[in-house]
């Protein structure tokens, strides 16, 4: 037995994290770019260019647990509470409202210190916000053919005195 033969039965070539030539040992990086799901495949070395197959295992392990129906049905509970208190706050602002857009800063990515009406759009019931044709509003409507009211949580909205 040769030295080369030896050294090639030393190589570390089987279920490791990354292909490895059975030749020369050398790594193969960004292993997971080559497919195929326990299927054979036929490559060349990138550092001593020598052909080899190679083939990817896939393996499926599975997590099970105890079901805790309190803790979810007090979850549940405590969404529909907070679902139902912001419905209630959005009822407060009726359609036709003058209302101002509180400063502060939006997820979605509204400006701030704007007024609008409240819109005459139908209050969603799941997933309740208050809909407001906004003024001032021609510079985003000109970018874009979305012509909806924009929507608010209750809590960024606060209605305008009247005169």
């Amino acid at each position: 037995m040769t030295a080369t033969a030896r050294d090639e039965e030393d190589i570390d070539c089987e279920y490791t994290s990354e292909i490895v030539c059975p030749f020369c040992g050398y790594e193969h990086s960004d292993s997971w770019e080559y497919h195929g799901n326990n299927e054979t495949i036929r490559m060349n070395c990138g550092e001593c260019e020598r052909e080899f197959d190679c083939t990817r295992n896939v393996s499926v392990d599975y997590s099970s647990s105890k079901i805790d129906y309190e803790a979810e049905a007090a979850q549940k509970a405590a969404q529909e509470k907070r679902l139902a208190d912001r419905l209630a706050e959005c009822r407060k602002f009726t359609p036709g409202m003058r209302v101002r857009i509180k400063q502060g800063k939006y997820d979605n990515g509204h400006r701030v210190g704007l007024e609008g009406t409240v819109s005459d759009e139908p209050l969603h019931e799941h997933n309740p916000f208050v809909m407001v044709d906004l003024d001032r509003d021609a510079e985003r409507r000109a970018d874009s053919t979305f012509y909806r009211p924009e929507h608010f949580f209750p809590d960024q909205v606060e209605p305008i005195e009247a005169p």
